[in-house]
């Protein structure tokens, strides 16, 4: 693995991580406001139609699901996310990319003013993905580690390494003194 050159879709997905981690702190908060907002609106929705998660799926509406994917339509465009929750709180229909609309709602000025919050940091953090993938690209994952050492991590969890290389590997002279001393003498050549 450290030998292989990383290619564009491994550097874009080690990348991804990195960035996101790296905003975390300030994206983070946001996605937590629009996801109480789009929360409630649901529950909302829900209650406005008398009806709960529990009983769609007892009517083969769908299936319980703790996080569904919605879409948000706002003067003609669409806005998707993803809404998490507590287990079962949900109901799933397995369509494509998509269990439930919000159109023009109440919790629509909320979401917009949320959304354009988020934006700046999010065009930040996607700059910085594309430049890391960019930079990563065609080197080896040895050599994206010893020059970003704070990246080992996220590349030893993407290849599912137990630890990163860097602290797995030990001098070959250090190995040979540990086990030498065991080994038979040998016996006249």
């Amino acid at each position: 693995m450290s030998q292989a050159k990383l290619n564009s879709w491994e550097a874009q997905n080690i990348a991804r991580s990195i960035s996101e981690k790296a905003f975390d702190h300030v994206i983070g908060p946001i996605d937590n406001k629009i996801n109480e907002l789009l929360r409630a609106g649901y529950a909302n929705t829900l209650s406005s139609l008398g009806v709960s998660s529990s009983i769609l799926a007892e009517h083969g509406i769908g299936e319980l699901a703790d996080k569904i994917s919605v879409e948000i339509k706002i003067d003609g465009r669409t806005y998707k996310e993803q809404i998490k929750g507590d287990t079962n709180e949900f109901i799933s229909v397995g369509r494509y990319c998509r269990d439930f609309v919000f159109v023009e709602s109440e919790i629509t000025a909320e979401y917009i003013e949320l959304r354009l919050e988020r934006a700046p940091f999010r065009t930040q953090q996607n700059a910085l993905a594309n430049e890391l993938s960019k930079q990563m690209t065609g080197r080896s994952a040895k050599a994206v580690m010893k020059a970003w050492p704070e990246a080992a991590n996220f590349i030893a969890a993407y290849f599912n390494i137990v630890s990163p290389i860097s602290e797995m590997t030990s001098p070959l002279e250090v190995l040979l003194a540990k086990y030498l001393p065991m080994l038979a003498a040998p016996q006249g050549v």
